[in-house]
């Protein structure tokens, strides 16, 4: 087994469970319930592969539903824990992993990422955890919809997670607001795409990542 690069840090993938009609559901007029479901599982398989590949960190897989035969399956197949979230908005569920995590004493930096970034790899990833290691609080990589694909923090600061309009355009800029109120050193990585309507699907092929044609 490869050591870690990075051992006292850890990376969360957050990852909704693949029941049909309740993931990329703005995507159900252009694929068919089944169609956006297929597509979830794929990207969330193709983003936790990356995780592994780079053998950056320790790994953990967070979902509404850990019970699910495929969250469990991806669980063994990386021989990472799967952990339930908690109840609340977005917000809420990742300051409960950055405030869990970051109370170890053997967890020096936390970096999250969702499902719906296939572009997501290793250099990404690393360039990211070197930015904590330098002594950076918190590190963000922006999404071209006004979000984020990845968040990592040093320390836990929950002000950031507070009263954000998830989902809307606004969320990058009310966060770096926030970051700059609790003077936080803070870097932007690059720009990536998360893959939520049909003019984002064309950007699944870069990544190796065939789209689903069924209603």
């Amino acid at each position: 087994m490869k050591s870690f690069e990075y051992p006292n840090a850890l990376i969360v993938q957050f990852a909704k469970a693949p029941v049909p009609g309740k993931v990329k559901t703005r995507l159900i007029p252009s694929l068919g319930v089944n169609g956006a479901c297929e597509l979830h599982r794929k990207m969330t398989s193709h983003v936790f592969t990356s995780l592994l590949a780079g053998h950056l960190a320790p790994i953990e897989l967070h979902t509404n539903m850990p019970e699910h035969p495929f969250m469990q399956q991806l669980g063994v197949s990386g021989s990472v824990e799967v952990c339930e979230q908690i109840e609340g908005d977005l917000g809420a569920k990742m300051a409960a992993v950055f405030d869990k995590a970051l109370q170890r004493p053997s967890t020096h930096a936390v970096v999250l990422v969702g499902s719906d970034c296939p572009s997501i790899d290793a250099e990404y990833l690393r360039d990211a955890l070197k930015s904590l290691e330098q002594g950076n609080d918190l590190v963000i990589g922006p999404a071209s919809d006004g979000g984020y694909v990845l968040i990592g923090m040093r320390k836990c600061t929950k002000l950031i997670f507070d009263d954000v309009a998830w989902g809307g355009s606004g969320v990058l800029k009310s966060t770096l607001k926030k970051a700059q109120q609790a003077s936080l050193k803070t870097v932007l990585l690059s720009e990536r795409h998360d893959i939520d309507r049909a003019e984002d699907l064309p950007l699944l092929a870069p990544c190796g990542i065939t789209e689903p044609h069924w209603h």
